[in-house]
């Protein structure tokens, strides 16, 4: 009981401890300021309080307010539409709703993966093999390190629903590898449900799970108990699976979303994505391969699980192929760690102080020191943020701005276009009614398009006539301005001035 308490401490500091960037803002907003987008994941952010916004208000359809093309709601993001719902039945507010459920599914997915290390690593040591799946990058690419797809310790800081998906993961693997060895009933049930929310939350994540334990079973011969528990599980998911594959496949407004949420990245990228972590789990599975390094059965399935994703990143499967590691610091934590323990046994890397091994603490280090340098990079953004207030104006939201939004919110109708620059047009779906004209990089059709035009009038580089056609030809009724931007065009009304932002209505426009 004393060990699992101090466990839950440790998993409730390292949750405060990537998240030290959010309560650094939060703790610097002045009474009337509100939170409009977080650090890490700021665009997504946006998108997640107004798909709990359609639940909120009752929907169970998502309907992308981030685009002006027309085109059918569809049962998806429905883990979103349920917190809204969650937070209209007990009055909550969506922000502190959303943050709430990441916190609290955050503690449960550290908690689920320190017991699956437990459970199926062959290591008497658990801990550093759990900090190094939360921690490890080694990349010192920004850009990668931060995504929190691919490095839990980032999933932790914005993204609720990653952390769901990485507890139906384990549940599911856990299931299946238990059900092996006593099969039960409740590991049945535990599959099929696990199985079925991952579907719902992240469906392609069915494919990576059903293939990665399928794998194990298959290498530690064991298929045939698990077939039954495999085949129910796997026909169980298909009405889901199904279903989302049809509407990807024609709805335009999701075709396009995945097709511009491609990460254009080289494939070295795919093979070093954890930098001398990479490297380490590949030096693993080949010792092994040569019987230098022996794993147990019930720890076959990390190396499955890294392969797999490994080979389908080399494959069009999906639109973004790198997506495949979704959550590989888990494989990669355990085979790096094991080619540690490896290189304690030789005597060359015997340097022992207080009984621990110097390298493998200096190696382990060597491991998280760019995550320790993101986080710190985040929070010094965080402080920069707060000191320079107005430059942030769609994060940090003034309380005379807010007043422009909500004249929209109660005067604009739900399918006027409201038009801004990229980051304000991000936040207006959950701060207004009305869709935006350009907004989220993925769920904007045409997004570069629309973004060069959007530059041309917010500059005043058109004439009159073009802004006039534009206008007319994209059916925008109101321009939001930045301080300091001038509009140039007389046909334009002015409605109201914040602190940072001017609202106009486009006269021209019909009623």
């Amino acid at each position: 009981m004393y060990k699992s308490a101090k466990l839950w401490v440790l998993f409730i500091l390292i949750i405060l401890l990537v998240n030290s960037n959010m309560f650094i803002i939060v703790s610097g907003l002045s009474d009337g300021e509100f939170l409009g987008k977080a650090i890490v994941g700021d665009a997504d952010y946006s998108t997640y309080i107004t798909k709990m916004k359609i639940g909120y208000e009752g929907g169970w359809q998502y309907v992308n307010k981030y685009t002006t093309e027309p085109h059918d709601s569809s049962y998806i993001f429905l883990f979103y539409l349920f917190l809204g719902h969650l937070a209209a039945i007990f009055h909550l507010d969506l922000h502190l709703t959303f943050h709430a459920a990441r916190f609290i599914l955050a503690f449960f997915a550290l908690k689920v993966l320190y017991r699956f290390f437990q459970k199926y690593s062959d290591e008497t040591e658990i801990l550093p093999i759990f900090l190094l799946a939360v921690f490890i990058s080694g990349s010192y690419n920004t850009a990668i390190d931060i995504a929190p797809q691919y490095h839990l310790y980032a999933g932790m800081m914005g993204f609720t629903h990653y952390m769901l998906t990485l507890i139906c993961l384990l549940v599911f693997f856990d299931s299946v590898l238990d059900y092996a060895n006593r099969k039960g009933k409740g590991n049945l049930l535990k599959s099929v449900l696990a199985l079925n929310v991952l579907a719902v939350v992240h469906p392609f994540m069915v494919v990576l799970a059903g293939l990665v334990i399928t794998g194990t079973v298959i290498a530690t011969k064991k298929l045939a108990k698990t077939l039954p528990i495999l085949s129910i599980s796997a026909v169980s998911s298909m009405p889901a699976m199904l279903y989302f594959f049809y509407i990807f496949t024609t709805n335009p407004a999701l075709i396009g979303w995945r097709a511009q949420a491609v990460a254009d990245l080289p494939h070295v990228y795919h093979l070093f994505l954890y930098g001398l972590g990479s490297l380490m789990a590949y030096c693993t599975i080949v010792l092994w391969i040569k019987k230098k390094i022996t794993i147990a059965d019930s720890s076959v399935l990390f190396i499955v699980w890294l392969l797999t994703a490994l080979v389908l990143s080399f494959t069009n499967l999906i639109t973004s192929p790198l997506q495949w590691f979704f959550f590989a610091s888990v494989p990669v934590a355990y085979l790096s760690y094991k080619f540690i323990r490896y290189l304690d046994s030789k005597a060359a890397f015997k340097i022992v102080y207080k009984g621990r091994s110097v390298v493998s603490l200096l190696i382990l280090v060597m491991l998280v020191i760019p995550t320790a340098d993101m986080l710190f990079l985040i929070d010094h953004s965080a402080v920069y943020m707060l000191k320079h207030k107005e430059e942030f104006n769609q994060s940090i939201i003034f309380s005379e701005d807010m007043k422009c939004y909500e004249w929209l919110r109660e005067n604009a109708d739900t399918s006027d276009i409201i038009l801004a620059d990229e980051r304000i047009g991000n936040i207006i779906p959950f701060v207004t009614n009305s869709i935006t004209f350009i907004g989220h990089q993925h769920e904007t059709l045409d997004y570069e398009n629309k973004l060069k035009k959007v530059e041309l009038l917010l500059d005043g580089s058109y004439t009159k006539q073009e802004a006039v056609g534009f206008l007319e030809e994209s059916k925008i009724k109101y321009i939001i301005y930045n301080k300091g931007e001038k509009t140039g065009y007389e046909f334009l009304t002015h409605i109201l001035s914040g602190r940072t932002i001017t609202l106009y209505k486009y006269a021209g426009s019909k009623e």
